[in-house]
């Protein structure tokens, strides 16, 4: 196999993952545009219950190429989307385009851990509902994670806001691991190999992606990985601690089904504790 790049030890993994290497990890987003739609039904099934009307303000944290921004801004909700990614943004934008949609939706590029500053100063507040989909928190610490729920809190609408999370379940994973996974997405296909600490509940691991030629392939990146998880009792301590209050949590976001350990995701249902 031929070496082709392979990142910088001092950079973020994040960072090259998401922003530096985009175009490679599009493959992922692209493959999981399939499962959008009934992820946004279950996400408006919430909404009802919680008396998020139609023309509410949501924020989507980490939108990626806007699988659910979009979706949801169909559905009369105004939306901003925002991400770390500009790549992966002008793909939303790309695509939003393409459906000439007339809807009300907002893409703000910016860092995860400063969303409350970016978005502040771009005047847009005052959220009836956030969501945070397909595990975006526990890139770094379980105090950045904090950092994040606590700026989230700063952007929530004075008569009260909803957060919505989806992750994956630490519980699940330990019963289900698996230290090597192949994806395949044409011509890049994936290796993850994983080992996970029971300690501080660390998934470390190597990603490495590949370009398919013929019978070859040929190494495009290689990077060191590693992913914080949370049990469901973890995750309602910390929204707890950033002030939220988890009322409901699910096993899946298009079914509904209630939160256990024999299900892949947590989905975690908070208001804001100070409303």
């Amino acid at each position: 196999m031929k070496k082709q790049m392979t990142s910088r030890t001092q950079d973020p993994w994040t960072y090259l993952l998401f922003v530096k290497y985009a175009h490679l990890y599009l493959h992922e987003l692209l493959g999981m545009e399939h499962k959008a739609e009934p992820e946004v039904n279950g996400i408006c099934k919430i909404f009802d219950e919680f008396k998020i009307e139609n023309r509410s303000r949501v924020l989507d944290f980490s939108c990626g190429i806007g699988r659910h921004s979009i979706r949801l801004s169909k559905r009369g909700y105004e939306v901003i989307g925002y991400d770390p990614s500009s790549f992966f943004l002008e793909k939303a934008r790309e695509k939003l385009k393409l459906e000439n949609q007339n809807t009300r939706i907002s893409f703000y590029q910016g860092d995860p851990y400063h969303v409350s500053k970016v978005l502040s100063r771009k005047n847009q507040s005052d959220f009836k509902a956030i969501i945070i989909m397909d595990n975006s928190i526990g890139y770094a610490t379980r105090k950045k994670d904090l950092m994040i729920f606590k700026n989230l809190l700063s952007l929530s609408s004075e008569s009260g806001t909803i957060l919505i999370t989806q992750t994956e379940n630490r519980d699940w994973r330990i019963k289900n691991f698996e230290p090597c996974i192949i994806a395949d997405y044409g011509t890049i296909q994936t290796h993850a190999q994983w080992k996970f600490n029971l300690e501080d509940s660390i998934f470390e691991g190597i990603l490495r992606f590949y370009r398919k030629r013929n019978r070859t392939l040929y190494l495009l990146l290689n990077l060191p990985i590693h992913l914080r998880l949370y049990s469901l009792h973890e995750l309602k301590q910390i929204l707890h601690e950033s002030g939220w209050n988890l009322v409901k949590s699910y096993g899946n976001i298009s079914t509904l089904e209630p939160a256990s350990t024999d299900r892949a995701e947590i989905i975690t249902v908070s208001t804001n504790k100070s409303k």
